[in-house]
């Protein structure tokens, strides 16, 4: 399926989970092994504005030229993190769904990248690349302050997002976005 559907909305879809994403982890967990997640939080499908418990704003789309930036999709756009809000956003939310489906896995991908010149994000126009980076580290220690024990997979860009930063809020690289072969995909 599309997985762009939905970005930005983090609510259990009853339809694909009549029984919910807590079952399912807690049914995966009594297997044995860890429940995870993939977490694309810096992507939104501009159709879930202003939905869920705790909506996004379309004030927080990252914009360049003037215009927000539209991902590869035509529905598809990027947030600024470098917005205390968007980024405040991201990490509630997160963690939130963290807490109440079970998971023991975070993955987090991101394959895109782009810098704000919005300087009403609360960054100048040309420094909004900087900001980003900050605004996704604020995002990640939370998550990993408020989710003790989480495993934190980065797999953003096919491992283009790897840097010391992210290192320190990484568990584990995977180095390519396809999920077969794990020994080789994943590195440690």
């Amino acid at each position: 399926d599309d997985f762009s559907v939905g970005l930005g909305f983090f609510e259990q879809n009853p339809s694909t989970f009549p029984d919910g994403l807590r079952a399912l982890s807690d049914y995966v967990r009594g297997t044995g092994m860890k429940f995870g997640l993939w977490f694309e939080f810096e992507r939104v499908d501009t159709r879930t504005a202003n939905r869920g418990r705790t909506p996004w704003k379309p004030s927080w789309l990252l914009h360049r030229g003037g215009h927000a930036y539209r991902s590869w999709c035509q529905h598809l756009f990027l947030f600024c993190l470098g917005s205390r809000e968007a980024a405040d956003w991201a990490r509630e939310n997160i963690t939130r769904a963290i807490g109440e489906y079970g998971v023991e896995w975070m993955k987090i991908d991101g394959n895109e990248y782009a810098f704000c010149e919005d300087a009403s994000h609360g960054h100048g126009e040309r420094d909004g690349d900087w900001h980003q980076t900050l605004g996704l580290y604020r995002v990640m220690d939370g998550v990993m302050e408020r989710s003790p024990g989480l495993i934190v997979e980065n797999c953003a860009g096919g491992s283009q997002r790897a840097d010391f930063g992210m290192a320190r809020r990484s568990h584990v690289l995977q180095t390519n976005d396809i999920m077969v072969l794990s020994a080789i995909v994943r590195q440690y």
